[in-house]
């Protein structure tokens, strides 16, 4: 594994999310007060793209179903029967890293 920039990433603003590209692999990267985080770009449920959805500095919303999910676990919250996988970060000299070797894929996603 290996730390990947995520270019463009610094300027998501707080509260708020958008999805980059590594590796050819959509990525979410999400930023509250504490931080940024990042998820695979779709959601666990139906393969919707998250950043359609809201973020409110606390929790992730899915749009398309209202799945939720706890922004700095991955945790669900709600009808989510799924939680978030993840993907640690780090900002070095203003910059977003992720830690990625492969894309993280839910069981619909699996051949």
């Amino acid at each position: 594994m290996v730390w990947k920039l995520v270019e463009g990433a610094a300027a998501v603003l707080e509260n708020d999310m958008k999805e980059f590209e590594i590796d050819g692999v959509g990525i979410l990267i999400a930023r509250n007060a504490s931080g940024f985080y990042a998820y695979p770009a779709l959601c666990p449920h139906m393969e919707a793209q998250l950043a359609f959805g809201t973020c409110d500095g606390k929790l992730i919303t899915c749009m398309q179903h209202l799945w939720q999910w706890e922004m700095e676990t991955g945790e669900p919250v709600g009808m989510a029967e799924e939680a978030l996988k993840t993907y640690p970060t780090k900002e070095e000299n203003g910059q977003i890293y992720i830690w990625f070797e492969q894309e993280h894929k839910y069981a619909y996603m699996e051949d």
